[in-house]
């Protein structure tokens, strides 16, 4: 199977896990309905068997980075599953009965340990996520089987009692995740979590922001010129962050491939070139960012395979076969050397991106840092939102700086009784753009609501429309006009 389809299966999987609310028992509700709805749709790149065993030892591995024991009995329980998982995962063929009953056996263990034995409660927590939804689509698969393949595949698996010992352990999962969940009593020292709660939660962050502008003691023109320059510094260092956490996907989805090489890599039956044909896009990458000498020796024929044994006579060789072990391919070996030198850069880029990331959210909220680990968790769809939300607050700023300077820019001019009555009478006079601007700035003193945004907007527009066709009147033909200096206005919004 090509590895991009794999990828892209665990990758499904990995992205079901970040939606919002998953817990076992929506993990139920959405695969109870096999072999349709969820089911199906993790199998729409025809790897879903595989990309699960890849996608649970991704994450599996990643936890084990994070301990900080590596002598714990939860390590020693760990590091023999992630074995097992890749050993299914490269050699599936290579006694997949054994490796099945001693994943079971080794997860069994770690779930027996006690709450207080796992390092990181938080991360021990969504790693049993991980396994439930692994043990899940295990069972969803094993009944969905037709009776063929049930006949054929039971020839090699007791799948029976494969499925009643997942169901087992389903159960058990899930109760160590109710175990390791958030104590009532803890309190975190930051508002994140209560603000986690909300639909668009993300928002209440800068309407706080905002909503101490417009609370300053300052003139209607001054709040506004705050908070247009602050609202429209937040957008850049927004879009800034949007482009920096892309960046980083897109090397964690390198660093996915990679890791898939060298699964492949440690499976001594695969020739290399079969590993190229499947896994062409990661060998570009180790290509692309190994030195000159190192690519030179990974592209040139390799000439060093040639064994004496290869000149033998059939049965010479035939009989040679039972004393020797095949010829290690030099290419294979300098490929395993390139490779983990590549993964670090990547692995160094990542952190870079991460420290790029911190900074730019200090920016915004220097001094809270329930706000900064908010704002962190942000997927890259709620940072799209944000950044929408704020060119709206943008614009309806602009707007209104934009009304009270065509104002101003009509009462400086010196007009002919018949202009200025044509003023007086069809332009809105100073207590509506007034009102306008203070509906606005009472707008974000009470929390800059999206919903209060279209009825604002449109009489912001209305009046500056009105303005500027009155501007446009009396300057150009209605009557002959001596303006007075004024101050450059602002591009029309």
């Amino acid at each position: 199977m090509k590895e991009q389809h794999l990828l892209k299966s665990a990758l499904l999987l990995i992205d079901y896990l970040k939606e919002k609310g998953v817990e076992p028992s929506i993990i139920d509700a959405h695969l109870n309905e096999a072999p349709f709805g969820l089911f199906k749709a993790l199998d729409q790149f025809n790897g879903r068997s595989f990309g699960t065993l890849l996608f649970a030892k991704l994450r599996l591995s990643d936890y084990l980075q994070t301990l900080k024991d590596t002598t714990s009995a939860e390590s020693l329980c760990l590091k023999p599953l992630e074995a097992i998982i890749t050993g299914l995962y490269v050699e599936p063929r290579e006694n997949p009965k054994q490796g099945i009953f001693e994943l079971i056996a080794h997860l069994n263990r770690w779930l027996t340990l006690k709450p207080e034995s796992y390092q990181d409660r938080d991360e021990a927590r969504k790693l049993c996520l991980v396994f439930y939804l692994l043990l899940k689509l295990l069972t969803a698969t094993v009944s969905n089987l037709s009776a063929l393949n049930r006949t054929l595949a039971s020839r090699f698996i007791p799948l029976q009692n494969v499925a009643n010992d997942a169901f087992k352990l389903l159960k058990a999962v899930n109760e160590q995740w109710q175990q390791l969940a958030p104590q009532g009593d803890q309190k975190s020292p930051v508002p994140e979590e209560a603000l986690l709660q909300q639909q668009s939660c993300w928002l209440v962050a800068f309407r706080q922001r905002y909503q101490s502008i417009a609370h300053q003691k300052k003139t209607h023109q001054g709040k506004l010129a705050q908070l247009h320059g602050v609202i429209s510094e937040d957008c850049t260092t927004l879009q800034t962050l949007e482009r920096l956490q892309l960046e980083k996907q897109r090397m964690k989805a390198v660093m996915v491939q990679l890791h898939a090489l060298e699964y492949a890599l440690a499976n001594s039956k695969l020739t290399l070139a079969a590993i190229l044909s499947n896994y062409s896009s990661a060998f570009q990458m180790v290509l692309d960012h190994s030195s000159v000498q190192v690519k030179k020796e990974l592209l040139s024929p390799d000439e060093a395979r040639q064994s004496p044994r290869l000149l033998m006579p059939g049965l010479l060789l035939s009989t040679a076969n039972w004393f020797f072990k095949p010829v290690a391919d030099p290419r294979k070996i300098k490929l395993q050397q390139a490779l983990p030198l590549v993964a670090l850069s990547f692995a160094q880029t990542i952190k870079t991106l991460d420290d790029a990331i911190v900074h730019q959210i200090s920016k915004i909220f220097p001094d809270n840092v329930g706000y900064q680990g908010l704002l962190l968790r942000l997927g890259t769809d709620g940072l799209t939102e944000l950044i929408g939300y704020n060119q709206q607050l943008q614009a309806l700023c602009l707007l209104a700086q934009r009304v009270m300077q065509l104002h101003s820019y009509l009462n400086k001019l010196h007009l002919p009784p018949q202009s200025q009555l044509f003023i007086t009478q069809e332009m809105p006079g100073k207590e509506k753009q007034e009102e306008a601007v203070i509906q606005l700035l009472n707008f974000f003193t009470e929390g800059a609501d999206r919903e209060a945004m279209v009825p604002l907007k449109n009489n912001l527009k209305a009046l500056f429309t009105r303005l500027e066709i009155g501007v446009e009147l009396v300057t150009k033909g209605f009557c002959t006009i001596t303006a007075c200096n004024d101050s450059g206005m602002l591009s029309s919004p």
